[in-house]
């Protein structure tokens, strides 16, 4: 017997496209039938993931992009995984950050960077702890 397997997205927009090759409505033109098989192919439940990305509050929307900004500045100096520092390191930066943080405040500074700076520890820690699992938590 042999083992049945999912098929890949790859496989599935190809199924797709096969299945619209030639399929023609009545009065459809060329631009309607493309938008019709576009459709057809983003339905596909793997294509689908991600799609609430596009729907976040515009607040928090602007702050994910500040926060990626920084992360980007900072891509020389490696991640956050075990490789490349310990969760206790994670947890002494963002204590720090979150003192710059509220001294910034009571000095009635924009708290803009520190925030951001504070929200990527913590995303940091967050993603240690909760989406790569225990073996990361070292």
């Amino acid at each position: 017997m042999t083992e049945t397997r999912e098929p890949t997205v790859e496989e599935q927009i190809a199924a797709r496209l096969r299945y619209w090759d030639g399929y023609d409505i009545d009065g459809q033109t060329k631009e309607e039938k493309y938008v019709s098989i576009i459709k057809f192919i983003l339905a596909i439940p793997e294509l689908q993931e991600g799609q609430e990305l596009l729907e976040l509050r515009p607040a928090v929307k602007a702050f994910a992009l500040a926060m990626e900004a920084v992360l980007k500045q900072h891509d020389d100096k490696g991640g956050w995984s075990p490789d490349d520092c310990s969760v206790g390191y994670l947890q002494t930066k963002l204590a720090e950050e979150t003192a710059e943080l509220f001294r910034g405040i009571c000095a009635d500074e924009e708290p803009d960077n520190e925030a951001v700076d504070l929200a990527n520890l913590a995303m940091m820690l967050w993603t240690r702890y909760r989406y790569m699992g225990e073996k990361y938590q070292e």
